[in-house]
């Protein structure tokens, strides 16, 4: 059967990273921003106690500058890296740099690694299409993965035919 809709998608770290912040929905941002209120209750009480305690300026500043070098660190260098050690395990596994080649079909779609492995999928299992700079994010309920599809890589149809075909 020949497919209506060819996508290939090349996984460059720069791509990767782009799909893995698009990930980052109301519910991260909320608990960034939860995150960033118990970081300054932490900071009010840290000054609080130094302060009447009598400590001197410099362990105070000490403190300060602690306390900050672990929010820089779990907010934003930590996820980063976990997203870079992510990619190099999937380069590994992908003996260079990954590719994916999504097929669409009048009910169904799979997406194809270098490697042969061949996913399927239901169309009307597309819950929703997100958009970012250079990819089209397809959210499939129930499933483990999103497919992505490169908004320079259709090799047939585009991404209008697969959005009737949800």
């Amino acid at each position: 059967m020949e497919p209506i809709i060819e996508n290939q998608v090349i996984l460059s770290l720069p791509i990767f990273m782009e799909w893995r912040n698009s990930g980052k929905t109301d519910a991260y941002k909320k608990s960034i921003r939860n995150y960033s209120i118990f970081m300054t209750i932490v900071l009010a009480i840290v000054l609080f106690v130094f302060r009447n305690m009598g400590m001197p300026p410099a362990t105070l500043i000490t403190e300060i500058i602690l306390i900050i070098a672990v929010y820089i660190w779990l907010v934003f260098i930590n996820p980063r890296s976990r997203y870079k050690n992510q990619y190099k395990g999937l380069c590994a596994s992908s003996n260079g740099t990954p590719m994916r080649i999504a097929r669409f079909y009048e009910d169904t779609f799979t997406v194809s690694t270098e490697s042969g492995d061949v996913r399927a999928f239901s169309c009307d299992k597309i819950t929703n299409i997100k958009e970012t700079e250079h990819l089209y994010v397809i959210v499939i309920e129930d499933a483990d993965i999103d497919v992505l599809l490169d908004k320079n890589g259709f090799l047939k149809g585009d991404i209008e035919q697969v959005k009737k075909l949800r």
